[in-house]
């Protein structure tokens, strides 16, 4: 076969291609709805299965991308013809196969060269209806194959075609028609002119066809066609429309109609129009009926043929009956009826419809008619009563007035009931419209209707037909289509709703009236009546005065719309309660008054009376004495009594309630009885100093009858036979018990002279005859008695049983009775009683050590036989043994024998008491068993501290037990517990060790990516697991330690599931090995890090996270995106390709496309990096991230360098060909940056070599010139509106240009005539080497190749001398293939420019904050990932790290040095075999002097070149960054700016918190940069004084702020401070103040917004200042206060919400503040920093997240922040885990102070200081008083006193802080808000009423004056309180308000008893001190003066929450 390969032209399409418009149009066709559900489905399935299978196939074209661009279409030609078609599909089709034949060409070259064949036959190759038939599809077959009707035959004369006739043609004539036939075929036209010709045909027959049956169709099927169903189609139309017009609806009544009467007229007019209805359908029924009757007459059937005779034969013919085409007709005629009938339904239904859907609306137009005029919300939730709230007359034809009434009545409850009722309305309504539905829903259709039955399922011949009309139409389908009725539907009951609600909200005014309701019906009058406050009787009448006034102001009538509101009703209900209360009161306040004037005369006669008595004995002159006490609080009850009465006769006059006559005429009389009654007491009084002398002589004749008679009894005492042994006990007893009464009595005497003596103030005398002789009867009762009860204990010891002897109390009793005798032998005279009883008492003392050794309870029976043979004696069961039996065998005189028994007795028993312990402990102690992170059946263990506890323990007893030379009875039974648990000690220990290695494990395996990466060691793994979980499920269910870990076999288990995971972790271990080495950058990632991507490897976007981790500049990779369809075009197949778009359009859309691309429409193509500055580097084609995550992440790597490298080349050729300014804006900025400084030193070069000194000087000064006007077209470029992406890289690039003109100058003054000058090669000096085709970076000798690391837009560092000097040192330092070690103070730039010279190479740098917890393992770990990667790491604070791993690190540094200089590729570390890439290099940088820091081992320090950074160039730096910030005059503001900050470190006060280092100059310029931007008109100065300004002041002291402002002053003369307008952000801030209930001060407010500008320009900021100044609050008020303005849409970056993270430090362990190891697990576990860190980076919406910090700072902690709180923003944990910060966190700290922080922290942190002493106490006081009034402790007057007194706390504060010793420091406002609490605990607590109002501003004044003295001055030493009471003293005697001092009282010997609102001595309630024996001495507590004031001083404090602390001394009782 040949083949010819055609070109076509992309635009030429075949024929039967659509276009490509025609092909949008089809496409955006709208597609119909479908009429009948699943019909369209029907059809379709119907056709496909009716359709020929036949189908033309057309091959789609084949395109091939060549250079040429064309499309090229191979065709096979057939060899009977050149037709132009496409290989040929497999088919079944006849009439598609093309069979391979030769072609005409061949045939007829192959007759002409064979002349021999004579002539061949030839037929053709398909059927004429073959698609690929053509005249010339000839195929040479033998003869027997021929058709004999139709073939041909050729020879070398001609071809002969034998049909019906023979056709003849000459071979050249065919051989030309034949060319001709297939020229013309090639013609399109020609050679699909078959395919159109029949498809034109078979289209125009279709049509007609189609046309002509449905013409024919239609004809037949219209009714209305039919002449007798047409004309009853009419009619059914014309009465149809007659229904249209009716309603179901009245609406003729719209106002004004009571609402059952309107109901009645819409029931009429509902039973007229269903009477209609019904009418409807008996006509529309007899009309339907005839119709079809007539009808099926015409068609000559009639509907009942049962009279029709059967089908019979007669003379052979068929007779009778209906042939099956009859049958047949009359079934689908009467079908067709059916059809007629049911559209008679649907013409029925439209009817049903029309007149629901009229009824609805006219019902509903006429409620919004009403609606509209419904009062608006605001006026409803209105509070006037005396209004109509409808406007009056309606703007309105119809409803001029509301529809119905509704009467408000108020119930007994409280509320309000209306009539007619929502619900009975609402309900009524319903009904209504329930009927429209029913009469509606009732009316059947006719196709169900029984009487037309014989129509629609006929009777033929005796046989029913079956049902086949379908379903009968659905009228609710129709409506619920309409969304017009079922809205007017809705609307009718919510209108009703609306309405009720409406009156219901416009009711709430009447809340009051219905709680007044309420409250009147349920009040109890006798409450009233027995109401005796006059101010609650006021109130009352006050009340019910205005009730009954405001119920007559409420209007009786509202129309609200639909409704008519009657308020009558209630008002006549409402009118009567107030009254009959008031009356209550009327008759109740005579009786009070009269009881009141009754009272007072009472009180009066009885004090007359009183006074009036004459006195005789002393104690009638005491009684008299202590009622002339109570005469004056007795006058003063009968005068308040009295204005008690004259307060409530002002009360009846004021509500007009009569006063009875004779009650006023006693009530005026009442002021001169009193009056006469206060003088007659004074004078009685006055006459009280005579009872004194009355007294004294009256009590001296009481006092010597007493010392008679008591000496009358103590001779009675002293008689012999009262202590004779030989008188009767029973008589003795008698006669003392005698005495002690008498002398009890006369004690009691005694006692009440005293009392008496003490009232008059007379120093009473003891009489000691009196105490003498009551001790002698009670010491010779105590003979009698303990005698008696010894010798009875005695006689029963030596009778009683021995074994029920209890040795201790015979012991204790001995002991006890022996004091009391010695003590009676002392007391009284020489007797035999006490002798006798001493001695018996030493008998039993004697006789105790052996009785104590035989009632041993651990004397067990073969003990016992050992005493047998002691006593040699045979003690038997039944015997008794007694004392008595003892001590006749003679065991007192064995005791030592005895001893030695029980004591090896004890002995035993001791060990088996510890056996016993044992056994107890391991009885019930289990093992804790958790549920493994709350999975349903997975168990570990718990803490098992409690089970390690028992184990020692255990182990301490049976050792013990084991030692003892006792244990031999016992000695298999602890053998036995030592085997044990030396088993469940090894046990224990093994499983602790898999648990720990299981948890670990079980998280990794579990993530199926790990478990397709290992399979063998997740084999293993499932073995294990299924062994642990098997075990701990069996232990769950039964937890008994020892069992469990003691079982057969589990020891060993154990040890071979260690065995396993020992092997596993080595395993994974090896495996995170091999991920390393594949992408060496996996080393700098923990290994949690790690195995978390490793686990997600199948999900390239979970590595996202971690990408910066590994790649410093990129934050995110962009992925591919899947192209929207508008984007696609359809190719020639039909299929959506990509449209063709150049790269850069494509690369442009792609990246707009990933902004908002949705998880599911990303590719694994990895399009593009981006910076977290937003930059965005194409990285080129074919990158995917598929495979394994290091092998595509190590491919991205790659990617990166060769995008760099390409960019840059690119850049390169650009720079010539475009305009600088326009140049910078077009690449990436490290290549601007890169390529500039590139192109600067080939100028120079350029300059060199022109040899000529004059012109290389004048060329390097024009050189200078075009640097400078470069430099000016960049910063006025910043001037300009700009992104902040490309403002980075103009600051960047104005950085490096101003150092290459720097640089030109120096260079220009020194004459540099020479490329090898060393001014010049001392620079670092970029070049880009053809022959490597790189960039290279030179200084001085060293050469270093750029290392194409992406480094994003991230700034780079001012390049000044020091940097310069330290680039070289470096550079150097790597050419000798050393490390370097800038050192320095803290913000000198030691670290920045470590990593801004990697950012000049391009290398990667690793910075890591080192702290001592990094051990010697992950600095190994670190080493690999920089000797495998090639990257720098700059361990910062290196001299941190402990000396012992110091020395380890030396060692392994010196390994990658070595091989290094020995140019290795491959190198031997730590015990493996790693790759070397010779760019790496480590460097060190450290604060040396500072605290924690270690001295460097003199090896380590071997491998670094030292370089000292001391103080940079602050003037360059501040030049250069204002310059590319768009200051102009940079350079004089700079100066200005270095002046200022050398005159503040010299003139301002030395604090730890200042700092005036690098880092505070940096955050001015960047402030100054935001201040020029947002003010570029602005003056300059003015810009730079607002951003010193506001940048500093907030971390000055008060005085030094002073100092400051004059610098500022002196340095920017003339200019003046704008006065800032935080407009709505200050306005916020007080609301978020007073919300909190706070004071607003203008001081505060200036705090917080001060803290606002620090956070804007650090992340890391410290709130500095005592205790008490408000550091907490003005950090919440702004957090509070962003989130406000967040919430209220105020535009601002900053405003966004705040998250906060507190916690206290300083409480937390360094592993507990950022985590550890735990040495049980070996599991990392993060501490609370890193937690709440990885939280707040994890968000990422541009919410603020602040981790507070609240507590002291110390070097302890602090330090490892170093490198959170700087530029790297990260922090840096012991697992070498690194978290990056985001933007938008922020590191808050709250400190007293910061003495123990370095320099280094102090100057990475921005300062706000706050001042306790400039907000003061006030604006707490002022809170405080505030809140004293909610809480109702005082009123508004009294607070303004309070406040007053407040005010003296000042002299007595500066008097305890400068002239008192204080037992502990104590900041101030912690001494105010403790005087606040107890103030408020005193005045909180209940107490007697005040006679007046002068009384309790006197009561505030003595509690003020109490708590002022303890709260500031209970701190203060002894010492120190006379001078501080003096203080308070002279205070108040100069207080305006003197009345209140309190004379005659030292101020710490008083306290407030709040019961009696007096102040009175803490010595009145010191408790009597009660000695209890039974307590220990060392708790026995003595109450004192002390201890009752501090008691009460705790007790108030602490029942008001305020914490008490309390200091002294050891040993001065606060713990009592």
């Amino acid at each position: 076969m040949n083949c010819e390969t055609l070109y076509w032209k992309p635009k030429e399409l075949a024929f039967h291609f659509p276009h490509k418009k025609l092909l949008e149009k089809i496409e955006h066709v709208e597609k119909e709805p479908e009429p009948l559900t699943g019909f369209t489905f029907a059809q379709e399935e119907r056709f496909r299965k009716e359709r020929k299978t036949a189908k033309l196939q057309l091959e789609p074209i084949k395109i091939d991308d060549g250079k040429d661009k064309k499309k090229k279409i191979k065709i096979q030609e057939s060899r009977s013809n050149s037709d132009v078609v496409k290989s040929q599909p497999h088919t079944s089709d006849p009439l598609k196969i093309k069979p391979v034949v030769a072609s005409q060409k061949e045939v007829i070259q192959y007759v002409r060269e064979h002349h021999e064949c004579g002539f061949l036959y030839m037929i053709y190759a398909v059927h004429p209806q073959n698609v690929y038939f053509t005249p010339y599809y000839l195929k040479v077959v033998p003869y027997e194959q021929i058709d004999r009707k139709n073939y041909l035959t050729i020879s070398p004369c001609g071809v002969t075609h034998f049909t019906n006739e023979m056709v003849f043609t000459k071979l050249p004539d065919w051989e030309q028609e034949y060319n001709i036939f297939v020229s013309l075929t090639d013609i399109q036209f020609f050679r699909n002119y078959r395919y159109w010709k029949a498809f034109y045909v078979w289209q125009k027959s279709i049509l007609f066809r189609k046309y002509s049956k449905t013409r024919k169709k239609i004809a037949k099927k219209l009714f209305i066609l039919t002449p007798v169903l047409g004309k009853a189609l009419l009619h059914m139309q014309a009465i149809c429309c007659d229904m249209y017009m009716k309603s179901f609806a009245d609406v003729s009544r719209d106002m004004d109609t009571a609402f059952f009467y309107f109901i009645e007229v819409l029931m009429k007019r509902v039973e007229y129009v269903r009477e209609k209805l019904l009418e409807f359908r008996a006509i529309a029924l007899e009309l339907i009926t005839a119709a079809c009757h007539a009808a099926l007459y015409q068609q000559g059937f009639i509907y009942d043929d049962r009279n029709i005779p059967p089908f019979q034969i007669i003379r052979g013919k068929p007779t009778g009956g209906m042939s099956y085409t009859e049958k047949a007709n009359k079934r689908n005629y009467c079908e067709r009826l059916a059809c007629f009938i049911k559209l008679m339904d649907y013409m029925t239904n439209y009817m049903l419809y029309r007149l629901t859907k009229r009824s609805n609306a006219m019902m509903a137009d006429m409620l919004r008619v009403h609606v509209q005029f419904n009062p608006s919300k605001e006026l409803l939730e209105g509070t006037e009563l005396d209004e109509v709230l409808e406007e009056w007359p309606r703007q309105t034809e119809i409803c001029k007035w509301a529809l119905f009434q509704v009467d408000a009545y108020v119930v007994s409850s409280g509320e309000f009931v209306l009539n007619p009722s929502e619900k009975l309305i609402s309900s009524y309504m319903e009904k209504i419209t329930d009927y429209w539905e029913e009469y509606v829903r009732t009316f059947h259709n006719f196709l169900n209707e029984e009487t037309l039955q014989i129509f629609v399922q006929p009777t033929i011949m005796g046989k029913q037909v079956e049902w086949s009309a379908g379903q009968s139409p659905n009228l609710y389908f129709l409506m619920h289509q309409d969304k017009k009725m079922l809205a007017d539907i809705g609307f009718i009951p919510q209108s009703l709703r609306d309405a009720f609600s409406g009156v219901w909200t416009f009711l709430k005014r009447m809340n009051k009236f219905m709680a007044n309701f309420k409250e009147a019906h349920e009040m109890d009058v006798n409450i009233i009546r027995q109401e005796r406050d006059v101010n609650v009787l006021k109130q009352l009448c006050e009340k019910f005065v205005k009730q009954m006034e405001d119920i007559e102001d409420v209007v009786s009538y509202q129309p609200l719309g639909l409704i008519f509101l009657c308020l009558s009703p209630f008002q006549e209900l409402f009118r009567p309660q107030p009254r009959r209360l008031f009356d209550v009161v009327h008759t109740t306040t005579p009786d009070i008054g009269r009881g009141c004037i009754d009272e007072i005369l009472e009180g009066i006669s009885g004090i007359e009376d009183d006074i009036n008595r004459e006195p005789e004995s002393a104690g009638e002159l005491v009684a008299f004495n202590t009622l002339l006490d109570g005469l004056e609080s007795r006058v003063a009850k009968l005068e308040e009594r009295l204005e008690y009465l004259r307060e409530l006769y002002d009360l009846m006059g004021e509500f007009n309630i009569a006063i009875p006559p004779d009650d006023m005429t006693d009530y005026l009389g009442l002021s001169v009885a009193l009056g006469t009654l206060r003088t007659n007491v004074d004078s009685k009084l006055e006459t009280r100093g005579k009872l004194a002398g009355l007294f004294a002589s009256q009590i001296g004749k009481d006092i010597m009858e007493l010392m008679l008679d008591v000496n009358k009894l103590r001779d009675e005492v002293a008689q012999p036979w009262l202590y004779d042994e030989k008188s009767d006990i029973e008589k003795v007893l008698e006669v003392l018990e005698d005495l002690m009464e008498k002398l009890m009595a006369c004690s009691a005497r005694d006692k009440q002279i005293r009392e008496w003596q003490k009232v008059f103030k007379i120093p009473p005398a003891r009489l000691e005859q009196l105490d003498e002789a009551i001790n002698d009867v009670r010491l010779r009762q105590m003979l009698w008695k303990n005698s008696k009860e010894w010798n009875e204990l005695y006689a029963s010891w030596y009778e009683v049983p021995f074994n029920t002897l209890d040795i201790d109390d015979i012991q204790t009793t001995t002991i006890n009775y022996g004091k009391a005798f010695n003590q009676l032998d002392k007391g009284l005279p020489p007797n035999k009683i006490v002798p006798g009883c001493k001695e018996t008492i030493d008998i039993i003392k004697e006789k105790l050590p052996v009785m104590s050794y035989l009632r041993n309870p651990a004397l067990k029976p073969r003990h016992w036989v050992r005493v047998e043979e002691i006593l040699h004696t045979r003690i038997t069961p039944d015997m008794v043994l007694t004392l008595k039996m003892l001590e006749d065998l003679g065991a007192f005189q064995h005791a030592e024998e005895l001893m030695e028994v029980a004591g090896q007795a004890s002995s035993e028993a001791g060990l088996e008491g510890l056996l016993k312990k044992v056994e107890e402990i391991w009885a019930a102690l289990e093992f804790p068993v958790l549920l493994h992170k709350d999975a349903r059946d997975v168990y570990v263990l718990g803490g098992l501290d409690e089970i390690q506890a028992a184990v020692d323990e255990s182990n301490i007893h049976i050792s013990t037990i084991l030692s003892s030379r006792n244990c031999g009875p016992i000695r298999s039974r602890v053998e036995e517990w030592a085997k044990n648990l030396e088993l469940f000690a090894r046990t224990l220990e093994e499983w602790y060790a898999c648990q720990q290695t299981w948890i670990y494990l079980e998280v990794i395996f579990s993530a199926p990516d790990i478990q397709r990466q290992l399979p063998n060691e997740t084999r293993l793994f499932t073995i294990v697991d299924k062994s642990w979980k098997d075990i701990m499920r069996k232990l769950a269910k039964v937890p008994l330690a020892m069992p469990a870990a003691t079982q057969p076999k589990l020891y060993e288990e154990f040890v071979r599931n260690n065995e396993m995971l020992d092997q596993i972790m080595k395993c994974l271990e090896a495996y995170l090995e091999t991920k390393r080495v594949a992408f060496p950058r996996f080393f700098f990632l923990s290994n949690d890090e790690l195995l978390e991507i490793l686990a997600q490897t199948r999900n390239p976007h979970a590595v996202q996270p971690h990408l910066r981790k590994c790649f410093d500049a990129i934050a995110k990779l962009e992925f591919g995106v899947k192209l929207p369809e508008s984007e696609m075009e359809v190719t020639e197949d039909g299929t959506l390709v990509e449209r063709e778009m150049s790269f850069a359009t494509r690369d442009a859309l792609q990246a707009k496309l990933a902004k908002t691309a949705k998880a599911e429409d990303l590719t694994t193509d990895i399009i593009a990096m981006l910076s977290p500055e937003g930059e965005r580097i194409n990285l080129g084609k074919g990158l995917k991230a598929r495979g394994n995550v290091e092998d595509w992440l190590g491919k991205v790597e790659e990617a990166m360098f060769a995008s760099v490298k390409r960019s840059m080349k690119f850049a390169l050729k650009d720079y010539e060909m475009r305009p600088r300014v326009e140049w910078v804006a077009l690449h990436p900025n490290q290549v601007v940056l890169t390529v500039s400084q590139t192109m600067w030193a080939r100028g120079i070069h350029e300059i060199f070599d022109l040899d000529i000194p004059l012109r290389i000087d004048t060329a390097l000064m024009a050189y200078e010139t075009k640097c400078i006007t470069d430099l000016n077209d960049l910063a006025a470029l910043t001037r300009q509106n700009l992104t902040s992406l490309f403002r980075k890289v103009l600051c960047a690039l104005i950085t490096v240009d101003v150092h290459a003109r720097d640089t030109i100058n120096h260079m220009v003054e020194k004459h540099v005539q020479r490329a090898n000058d060393f001014e010049w090669l001392k620079m670092i000096r970029y070049y880009w080497e053809d022959d490597i085709d790189n960039c290279v970076a030179r200084m001085s000798s060293a050469m270093y190749i750029y290392g194409h690391e992406y480094l994003g837009a991230g700034g780079v560092l001012v390049i000044t001398p020091l940097t310069d000097r330290c680039y070289l040192c470096l550079m150097g330092a790597l050419q000798l293939d050393l490390g370097g070690a800038p050192a320095g103070p803290a913000g000198t730039g030691k670290t920045e420019t470590t990593k801004d010279l990697a950012k000049a190479l391009a290398i990667q740098c690793v910075v890591f904050n080192c702290s001592e917890g990094l051990d010697y393992k992950m600095m190994g770990r670190f080493f690999s990932g920089l000797a495998t990667s090639g990257a720098w790491c700059c361990f910062d604070e290196f001299n941190r790290i402990d000396i012992e791993v110091l020395s380890v690190i030396a060692q392994q540094l010196i390994t990658i040095r070595n091989a290094k200089v020995a140019k290795q590729s491959r190198f031997m570390f730590e015990g493996r075999e790693i790759k070397l890439v010779r760019t790496c290099a480590a460097f060190i940088t450290m604060n040396p002097g500072y605290a924690g820091r270690t001295e460097l081992p003199d090896n380590l320090k071997a491998l670094f070149r030292p370089i000292s950074m001391m103080v940079p160039d602050y003037a360059l730096i501040a030049e250069v960054i204002l310059y590319s910030e768009g200051f102009e005059s940079s350079k004089g503001l700079a100066k200005k700016m270095v002046q200022m900050y050398k005159l503040s470190s010299e003139q301002l006060s030395k604090q730890d918190h200042y700092d005036f280092g690098m880092r505070a100059v940096k955050s001015v310029l960047v402030m100054a940069g935001a201040l020029k931007r947002a003010s570029p008109d602005q003056h300059e100065e003015m810009t730079l004084l607002c951003a010193l300004n506001d940048s500093n002041l907030p971390k000055f002291l008060a005085a030094d702020a002073i100092l400051f402002a004059g610098i500022l002053s002196d340095l920017f003369p003339g200019v003046d401070l704008p006065v800032r307008d935080y407009g709505v952000m200050e306005e916020i801030i007080i609301t978020i103040i007073l919300e909190r209930k706070l004071q607003v001060e203008v001081c505060q407010i200036r705090k917080v917004i001060q803290l606002h500008e620090t956070m804007i320009v650090r992340w890391g900021v410290m709130l500095v200042g005592p205790t008490g100044g408000g550091k907490t609050t003005v950090l919440h008020v702004l957090g509070d206060t962003y989130t406000r303005l967040y919430e209220s849409g105020v535009v601002g970056s900053t405003y966004q919400i705040v998250h906060k993270y507190i916690m206290n430090p300083k409480s937390l362990s360094i592993g507990e503040l950022y985590g550890e190891v735990n040495l049980q697990t070996l599991e990392w576990h993060d501490g609370i920093l890193p937690l709440s860190l990885r939280t707040a980076v994890q968000c990422e919406d541009p919410d603020h997240q602040w981790l507070i910090c609240d507590g002291p700072v110390d070097a302890v902690w602090i330090e490892n922040m170093n490198t959170v709180l700087d530029d790297n923003k990260m922090l840096c944990l012991s697992n070498s885990e690194r978290i990056k910060l985001t933007p938008y966190v922020h590191m808050v700290f709250e400190v007293a102070d910061l003495a123990q922080a370095s320099p280094a922290t102090v100057s990475r942190c921005g300062m706000v200081y706050i001042d306790p002493g400039e907000l003061g106490y006030l604006p707490y006081v002022r809170s405080w008083l505030n809140d004293g009034i909610d809480k109702n402790l005082f009123t508004q007057e009294n607070a303004d006193l309070l406040y007053e007194l407040f005010k003296m706390l000042e002299v007595g504060v500066t008097h305890v802080n400068t002239k008192c010793s204080v037992g502990i420091k104590q900041v101030d406002i912690s001494k105010i808000s403790a005087l606040c609490y107890l103030m408020g605990a005193l005045l909180s607590e209940p107490g007697e009423r005040f006679p007046e109002k002068a009384a309790v501003k006197t009561y505030i004044a003595y509690c003020f004056i109490f708590c002022y003295v303890w709260c500031i001055g209970g701190n203060i030493l002894e010492g120190n309180r006379k001078a501080f009471e003096e203080v308070v003293k002279r205070q108040f005697e100069a207080f305006e308000e003197a009345e209140y001092f309190p004379q005659g009282f030292n101020f710490f010997d008083m306290y407030m008893d709040t019961k009696h609102r007096k102040l009175k001595v803490w010595a009145e309630i010191i408790p009597e001190f009660l000695y209890d024996c039974n307590k220990p001495f060392f708790e026995t507590l003595v109450p004192t003066i002390d201890t009752v004031r501090y008691g009460y001083l705790f007790e108030k404090l602490l029942n008001s929450g305020k914490p008490v602390m309390f200091t002294g001394n050891t040993g001065k009782g606060t713990k009592n």
